[in-house]
């Protein structure tokens, strides 16, 4: 500090947040090899691992594919939490993980290098948008189901909002019927 109280190169000091809850950094490991294949960091590690099982069944990330082929086994991945960082420290501590795992020669299915990038660039994530809306406005059945999920949504977050416990209650319970029988079309409501 210089005599003026104020930091040297004259940018505010912000004290980091200690009210926040630690992060934690985990790595994905194989369940027949023990190989680790994913670093990631959660706030909920049980909750984090049960979204990595339900994105796996529609989304077709490196990592997502290989929790996909473990399950068609009947497998899962294990996970485990190396550390709990602060808050503001865990983009810097996941990339160091992800660095160290890959000097140890670790085959990671991460594709980014970890904190907070994105994995695809605007122009990538805005093509993938394209064509995956052309898949489903091409098909008749999926145009209808992706409308009948939209309505069903907007109606679940409208009886939520209200307070209509009931309603919201009543529709989600057979929602998480259908997912259990057609998790290829409606997985993500599996968890409602």
């Amino acid at each position: 500090m210089s005599n003026t109280g104020q930091r040297p190169d004259s940018r505010r000091h912000f004290e980091p947040d200690q009210t926040a809850p630690p992060v934690s950094i985990y790595v994905l490991t194989c369940p027949e090899t023990g190989e680790i294949r994913y670093v990631g960091k959660a706030n909920d590690p049980a909750a984090r691992l049960k979204s990595h099982l339900r994105d796996a069944r529609r989304r077709s990330t490196p990592v997502y594919c290989w929790i996909r082929s473990l399950a068609e086994r009947g497998l899962a991945p294990k996970m485990s939490v190396l550390c709990l960082v602060p808050a503001d420290e865990w983009e810097v501590a996941e990339r160091r993980t992800i660095a160290a795992c890959r000097r140890q020669g670790c085959r990671l299915l991460n594709l980014a290098e970890g904190g907070d990038q994105p994995s695809q660039t605007k122009a990538q994530r805005a093509g993938a948008g394209r064509r995956a809306a052309k898949a489903v406005h091409s098909d008749p059945l999926r145009k209808r189901i992706w409308e009948l999920k939209k309505g069903l949504g907007s109606f679940l977050k409208f009886a939520k909002d209200e307070g209509r416990h009931d309603s919201y209650e009543r529709i989600a319970s057979k929602l998480r019927i259908v997912a259990a029988k057609r998790p290829d079309l409606f997985g993500e409501w599996a968890t409602l």
